[in-house]
């Protein structure tokens, strides 16, 4: 198992951006979606190096036969979001329920 110590920053900055996409994307629609919270979960280890520099290291941990296969890393991603209808203002219902 190998880790990367910018892999959670990588994962944060891509969601960010990806969320970014998605409210352009969807600016013009009738149905918004307004994110009421967002919780991710990253598998994580701690190394702690040998040698003259030491220290501790904390990084996703990636899953993968050699440096040449292709890597997988666990992430969990919830996003709770809470649904407006753009054209009367309020939360958007369905049959008549909020």
């Amino acid at each position: 198992m190998a880790t990367d110590s910018n892999e959670i920053t990588a994962a944060i900055e891509q969601l960010r951006t990806q969320l970014a996409e998605a409210q352009e994307y969807g600016k013009d629609a009738r149905l918004q979606f307004h994110i009421a919270e967002v919780e991710m979960e990253f598998l994580v280890e701690v190394r702690k190096d040998a040698g003259a520099s030491g220290g501790v290291r904390l990084g996703v941990v990636k899953l993968g036969a050699d440096a040449k296969a292709s890597q997988a890393t666990t992430h969990r991603l919830r996003l709770k979001l809470n649904v407006h209808d753009a054209l009367t203002g309020e939360s958007a219902t369905v049959s008549g329920r909020r």
